[in-house]
């Protein structure tokens, strides 16, 4: 009993960014701590230690992922559907493109 394995052959491939990244500088990382360090002092004054905890938490998850730069995704549009780096999408699934 053999076995065979189907090899998909890609129609057209690319490479794309994984998100359109908008670069920020030095005053734009500035006026996020600024204004995340109000809103934090000001719920600590009123009290309200979970608010200021959760939004501490959200502005320094916030201001780390400004930092992330996008990474080089393959793209494949092939017989099956388009894959998406390791992820394939059929074409029954795709309403638009």
């Amino acid at each position: 009993m053999s076995t065979s394995v189907r090899v998909i052959t890609p129609i057209i491939t690319w490479q794309a960014p994984e998100f359109r990244h908008y670069p920020k500088n030095y005053s734009w990382y500035t006026t996020a701590a600024a204004i995340s360090i109000l809103i934090v002092g000001f719920f600590a004054i009123e009290r309200d230690i979970f608010a200021a905890l959760s939004l501490a938490i959200m502005a320094t998850l916030i201001l780390l992922f400004a930092r992330h730069t996008p990474e080089l995704v393959e793209i494949e549009l092939n017989s099956k559907g388009i894959a998406f780096g390791n992820v394939i999408y059929p074409y029954k699934q795709i309403k638009h493109f």
